[in-house]
């Protein structure tokens, strides 16, 4: 028998709980009184929306190994792998348009309801026939697991979008002093699933083949979330604005100085976040991490995601938005600091993987706490009607200032040589050792003598030219400086030795780090265009705080996201390799 909750609202004094019988303590639990029924969770009619978030969490940690390990066990090529990981993400640039569908057009006179079930049944059906296939005719052709990879894709996004817009619309009757818990506790059963399936499906796949991580897929948007969709309570044949109204109500949130400056925030602050592209390839050749250990540090980084959202959950929601960052920001800083004694082999007594754990799991804890404050805050920007299409364009402002980022991060290699060549040969004893190779003008350089000569590390041939002074590697793209004042080799027709041991190797490793630290941390010198609270960010929208200009500027900036997301994509498809990556 289900157990009624009763809503009493928000300030209204409430037996102490310790003096209730323990079955209504429970119910009190289960269902909080002080929250209206269409923000309690765990009702039959709303249970579909936090097993929605855990779902995704799910079906993200499965498909991590699947999509990445299954297509070079088929013999995949590398344009290949690229193909199908862009026909996978491809269809996340169309969230934007996912949430204005819903918002203007109803689907069997539903709004979220019936896109939702559209979304997981395209998910789990694309899973579920590619594991029939498999069982019927064996392992499938390239193609035909790309396209169901596309399939997957589509319907993936679409469910996750129509659930995020469900929220949006549920957090707005929230009561103030609770207003982010709804967010909050179901991206935590998001996190927390992908904190648990990821090492499942690493497990699986060795233990049973990738069939049991595809049967898996297919099973759960259909068997766990339909039902549950089924039952999920909506109002049936609402009112909808026209295509015209839609685009005017939009226009006038953008305009809304409540939404161009936060939200320029959060562009400036993530385009800031940029990483040292080369730390993988470091941990890999130098440290000499073995995959094991790369996936141990992923699926740590994953656990402590997970701590992140609920220290926020419990304890930082407290705060105010401003302090949040300053203070995940200070802490990413000094954590950027321990990478540099990672380097310099300072590890305090620590194995290099313990010291390494450390530094970049704890960097996913730092990401965890500042993941809500971020989507709490778009939530109460979306204007009542447009929750699909106006949340979709807010986390397409947060994500293309991610992307845009990863580009930054690329580009800074060719800065300082950091490329696999110089880090092979700090790993082979090549830098610090008295070995000599020889040069000519036009020539190239072939072999580099390991120590004691036990054997020989292959450097691929270039040829060199000068500028302003130094070496450069003039036949690969990056154009990495392997000499500098350092070296002794003339292009003046003389072939004189060069001692490849100076050249700059670890230094300009050390120097990216302290680059790409400073950039993370520079985010804070935009921290006053944030509001503090929630009571800011609303009086940001009284009176004359309007702008056209910067309405303009903040929808060219995500329409721009947007078609690059798009072209990249289509790109990654029909050209692999267009923008250079090896």
């Amino acid at each position: 028998m289900e157990i009624k909750s009763t809503y009493a609202p928000e300030g209204q004094k409430q037996s102490t709980q310790k003096n209730l019988p323990l079955k209504l303590r429970i119910n009190h639990y289960l269902f909080p009184p002080h929250l209206p029924p269409s923000v309690q969770l765990l009702r039959m009619e709303n249970l579909a929306i936090p097993a929605c978030y855990f779902v995704v969490g799910s079906l993200q940690g499965l498909s991590g190994v699947l999509m990445n390990v299954y297509p070079i066990d088929l013999g995949a090529t590398e344009a290949q792998q690229i193909t199908i990981s862009g026909l996978r993400g491809l269809p996340a640039s169309f969230k934007l348009v996912f949430g204005f569908i819903s918002d203007g057009y109803l689907l069997f006179g539903y709004r979220r309801k019936s896109y939702m079930a559209l979304g997981w049944g395209l998910c789990g059906g694309s899973m579920l026939f590619l594991y029939l296939t498999i069982k019927a005719k064996g392992d499938p052709n390239i193609t035909f697991l790309s396209c169901m990879y596309f399939l997957f894709g589509l319907g993936f996004w679409y469910a996750d979008v129509m659930a995020d817009s469900v929220v949006a619309e549920k957090a707005k009757l929230e009561p103030e002093g609770t207003r982010g818990s709804l967010q909050s506790t179901c991206y935590a059963m998001r996190f927390f699933a992908l904190m648990v399936f990821s090492p499942i499906s690493t497990w699986l796949y060795s233990s049973y083949g990738p069939t049991s991580i595809i049967f898996l897929m297919g099973i759960l948007p259909l068997v766990v979330m339909l039902p549950l969709v089924l039952r999920f309570r909506e109002e049936f044949h609402p009112v909808v604005m026209t295509p015209k109204q839609q685009c005017n109500e939009i226009w006038k949130t953008v305009c809304s100085r409540a939404v161009w400056q936060p939200m320029g925030f959060v562009y400036l602050y993530n385009v800031l976040q940029v990483g040292n592209a080369a730390w993988k390839q470091y941990l890999v050749t130098v440290l000499e991490f073995t995959s094991v250990e790369l996936n141990s540090l992923l699926i740590a980084s994953y656990v402590l995601l997970y701590v992140g959202v609920m220290s926020y959950k419990y304890y930082f929601i407290k705060w105010s938005w401003r302090k949040v960052y300053i203070f995940t920001t200070t802490i990413n800083g000094f954590l950027s600091g321990l990478q540099i004694l990672l380097i310099f082999g300072v590890t305090f007594g620590l194995g290099n993987f313990w010291f390494a754990l450390g530094d970049d799991a704890m960097a996913e804890f730092i990401a965890g706490i500042q993941f809500l404050p971020t989507t709490i805050m778009m939530v109460h920007l979306c204007p009542v009607g447009s929750e699909g299409a106006s949340y979709a364009m807010f986390t397409t402002v947060h994500n293309a200032a991610l992307n845009l980022s990863q580009v930054v991060s690329t580009l800074l290699l060719g800065i300082w040589p950091v490329g696999k060549a110089v880090l092979e040969a700090q790993n082979h004893n090549c830098l610090g050792c008295l070995e000599e190779i020889s040069c000519a003008e036009g020539g190239a350089y072939q072999t580099c003598p390991a120590d004691e000569g036990s054997s020989e590390l292959f450097l691929p041939n270039f040829q060199l030219e000068n500028r302003g002074g130094s070496f450069y590697n003039a036949s690969l793209d990056c154009s990495t400086c392997l000499g500098g004042d350092a070296a002794k080799c003339t292009v003046e027709g003389e072939t004189e030795a060069m001692n490849l041991c100076e050249a700059p190797g670890m230094s300009g490793f050390v120097k990216l780090t302290l680059l790409t630290t400073a950039l993370q941390i520079s985010g804070l010198l935009f921290v006053k265009l944030l509001p503090g609270t929630r009571e800011e960010l609303m009086a940001m929208n009284k009176g004359t705080n309007s702008s056209r200009v910067g309405g303009f500027f903040f929808l060219t900036i995500t329409g721009v996201s947007l078609l690059y997301s798009v072209i990249a994509g289509m790109l990654n498809i029909v050209s692999p390799g267009w923008s250079g990556e090896s």
